[in-house]
């Protein structure tokens, strides 16, 4: 049976957030999820326990809603912001993007310093509808445990692009505005 390793790898990491050294601006649009998750280290072949949060947020590069993994020093530098009087919110989506100032991305010596929006924004009807059609993140989670299951990939995404576009282009406003 032919089975393509690079392949699969794709499959897994389509769709998904990476951090990339320097600035990061996002949108945080759902709840975040902790779960851990056994990986092999790289150097050594033993099996390590990966612990991260998981939620989905508007990656403000291409504008697409993506579920992202977050190490606890990012949770808990967005749990001081949620405390404050100047930058304090109590529901999701946040009301305000942050960026994630990144230093040596992609390893496990990575530094991450989260930097609020200096005003408040409102999300668009589009994000919205992209958010909507992105799903609970409890069901993407459900959906990690299941190595079975082909995982969404980057078309995924642009179909959820697509029809916030459909929805905003019909004469009625959708169910979720009305």
């Amino acid at each position: 049976m032919k089975f393509s390793f690079s392949e699969e790898a794709k499959k897994a990491e389509s769709g998904t957030f990476k951090f990339k050294e320097g600035n990061n601006v996002m949108r945080i649009v759902s709840e975040f999820i902790y779960r851990e998750s056994i990986f092999k280290d790289k150097k050594t072949g033993a099996e390590k326990k990966s612990r991260k949060f998981v939620g989905f947020i508007i990656d403000r590069v291409d504008g697409t809603v993506k579920p992202v993994f977050f190490p606890r020093t990012i949770i808990d530098q967005i749990s001081s912001l949620q405390e404050t009087e100047d930058y304090g919110f109590e529901e999701v989506p946040m009301p305000y993007d942050i960026n994630i100032s990144t230093t040596n991305a992609g390893i496990i010596e990575a530094v991450y310093k989260v930097i609020p929006a200096r005003a408040n924004s409102s999300i668009t009807p589009t994000e919205l509808a992209a958010i909507k059609a992105a799903g609970s993140i409890t069901d993407f989670i459900a959906s990690l445990d299941r190595p079975n299951e082909e995982t969404p990939k980057d078309d995924g995404v642009q179909q959820f692009q697509q029809e916030a576009l459909d929805t905003l282009n019909q004469k009625e406003p959708p169910d979720f505005l009305k």
